[in-house]
């Protein structure tokens, strides 16, 4: 796990969601299944097959394991589709939230807090576009399977019915799957829980990622089967003041390694809006021409940040009314207002706190370590990047002064 729980949380998601295997390379339903548990099975596939159309709240649990403090984590996203290619995923926060939409022809990603949105050809398997809202979504993809059996049996040499539970308040079979080579190729052992009587939908999976140091539980909550489903549901229209881009599907579709936060010295700093803590919001084109603006990412479980914190506060003290503006900018969205007050009480700083809290910021600066830095230029362009402190902190300040008065001299740091 990377040391930034929430830019992990994400990464961790999207990491499951590229093991999990494609609608498209469906394989036989393994010999190693009870009766009880192949009828099951058998009724949620002919089921999930029968299903023109659907919509659902993937609620996606994250803890981890051997840490301390232990981190957990809720994501949730809304699910709707129709059949046999149009689909939409939207997260349900409601500020901030993503969404990925395709209407079979068009496929859209649209991120609020960078205001950009991307289209690009839709892709072949709608599976793919699950992948930005992680492992839970993603495991929906076998209800566009032919059969939908065939995508969840697949690399399963046991399934086990382990009889009648409750999940969501409702009864269930509940069954256990396990994989022919776990943590291999993309296999790994779970269990799901469906739903009794004429409606056998999938209401919870618990998967064992134990091998990557997180527990995981996802429940599908508030199904719609069959809805019925304007043709606006997947299509697009950008807000007033949401600019085109082209890059944002290398990282949550195509899955391309995440930009490194020094690959964008000397390029336009990403456009963002967060709310800030206490209340209002910092927009970074209100800079732009007037002030150098210093990003300074962290947590309040991170050590170093805990170190480097009141040397950067001091400094800015130094350049007050100079024409330099601080963010310090928190992506942990556990970390609720009262700990991150206590956590500067107890420095004896005051930065404006920007609250990142689904770590879109975080992800399109690079800021994949705690502390992380960026510097931009009154013009607008990344300056510098410092990904951790010097081992001495006293060569902290000095390096910063002069990156600052250079700056505020009019000159560039980068070429």
């Amino acid at each position: 796990m990377r040391s930034h729980w929430k830019v992990a949380a994400a990464s961790f998601l999207l990491a499951l969601a590229v093991l999990l295997p494609s609608a498209h390379s469906a394989g036989p339903i393994a010999k190693g299944v009870d009766p009880k548990a192949a009828e099951v099975m058998q009724r949620f596939s002919d089921f999930a097959a029968s299903l023109r159309s659907f919509s659902v709240n993937v609620e996606s649990n994250l803890k981890t394991i051997g840490e301390e403090p232990e981190r957990r984590n809720t994501l949730s996203h809304v699910v709707t589709a129709q059949k046999p290619d149009k689909l939409r995923v939207a997260s349900t926060q409601k500020k901030h939230g993503n969404l990925a939409l395709t209407d079979g022809k068009v496929m859209t990603l649209y991120v609020p807090t960078l205001k950009s949105y991307q289209e690009k050809p839709a892709l072949p398997h709608v599976e793919q576009l699950l992948t930005t809202a992680g492992a839970g979504a993603r495991f929906l993809a076998g209800i566009f399977a032919a059969p939908p059996s065939s995508y969840y049996m697949k690399e399963v040499v046991k399934c086990e019915y382990l009889g009648q539970d409750q999940a969501q308040g409702r009864n269930c079979d509940h069954l256990k799957f396990t994989s022919a080579h776990p943590g291999k190729d993309g296999s790994f052992n779970w269990e799901g829980w469906f739903q009794q009587g004429d409606t056998p939908l999938l209401l919870k999976m618990v998967g064992d990622f134990s091998s990557q140091g997180v527990a995981a539980e996802f429940l599908y909550k508030d199904w719609q089967v069959n809805p019925a489903l304007a043709a606006e549901a997947f299509t697009f229209t950008p807000p007033a003041g949401v600019e085109r881009a082209d890059t944002l599907f290398a990282s949550l579709v195509d899955k391309a390694d995440p930009r490194a936060a020094a690959t964008l010295l000397g390029k336009p700093a990403p456009e963002f809006v967060l709310p800030l803590l206490g209340g209002g919001e910092v927009d970074l084109k209100q800079h732009a021409g007037k002030e150098v603006v210093i990003l300074d990412f962290f947590a309040t479980w991170c050590g170093v940040c805990r170190a480097s914190m009141p040397t950067v506060s001091e400094v800015m003290q130094e350049y007050k009314g100079k024409g330099v503006v601080l963010y310090a900018i928190d992506g942990d969205a556990q970390e609720d207002e009262a700990t991150i007050r206590a956590f500067m009480k107890e420095l004896k700083i005051n930065p404006a706190v920007a609250l990142d809290e689904d770590s879109v910021v975080s992800d399109a600066y690079g800021a994949s370590g705690l502390p992380t830095m960026v510097i931009i230029g009154k013009e607008g362009t990344v300056q510098a990047v410092h990904e951790g402190v010097p081992r001495d902190l006293s060569k902290y300040a000095p390096e910063l002064r002069h990156e600052l008065d250079t700056l505020l001299a009019g000159k560039k740091l980068t070429k």
